[in-house]
């Protein structure tokens, strides 16, 4: 049921004081989904979706609390991507809180396109590559109106195995 609308709301951002009021203090797991962001979240959500769910897979605590805790998850996307282009300004990031404070793109990031907003305006997750080949997210990317990133010779289409 939920899995039709999963990549509309992978588009979530954490809330302005969430870094002040709720610090995380270690990754969880799966970092994907809202529901690891310890404050309040807002979804930018997508309507003209470009990635598609190859398979979502979760572990949880224990087996007994089907609602309950998830230990560990994964989300296999094919999307279009991109390298993070770092200082392009029709792109806004909105990075997430890690260990030590808010992560910031660096060499091996991309983006993973999700698709567009009701303004044209394309969703992506800023996802960091790890050691194993899975990825994580670290952030949201928006852009502005009207952006022709996607259209650029780098753009590729991959099957990204989000953690």
């Amino acid at each position: 049921m939920w899995r039709r609308c999963l990549v509309r709301h992978l588009g979530w951002e954490q809330y302005g004081f969430a870094q002040k009021k709720f610090p995380t203090h270690s990754y969880k797991s799966p970092g994907w989904s809202w529901i690891t962001n310890p404050g309040p979240t807002i979804v930018h959500a997508t309507y003209l979706e470009h990635a598609k769910v190859i398979s979502c897979a979760i572990t949880l605590a224990d087996d007994r609390y089907p609602f309950g805790e998830v230990k560990s998850g994964q989300l296999v996307l094919k999307a279009l991507t991109l390298p993070a282009p770092l200082e392009d300004e029709t792109v806004l990031y909105s990075m997430d809180i890690g260990p030590s404070g808010k992560r910031r793109p660096k060499g091996n990031n991309c983006l993973l396109l999700l698709g567009y907003a009701v303004n044209k305006s394309f969703i992506a997750l800023v996802v960091e590559r790890q050691n194993d080949g899975f990825y994580i997210r670290i952030g949201k990317a928006l852009g502005t109106y009207g952006s022709d990133l996607w259209s650029a010779e780098d753009a590729e289409m991959q099957q990204i195995t989000i953690i």
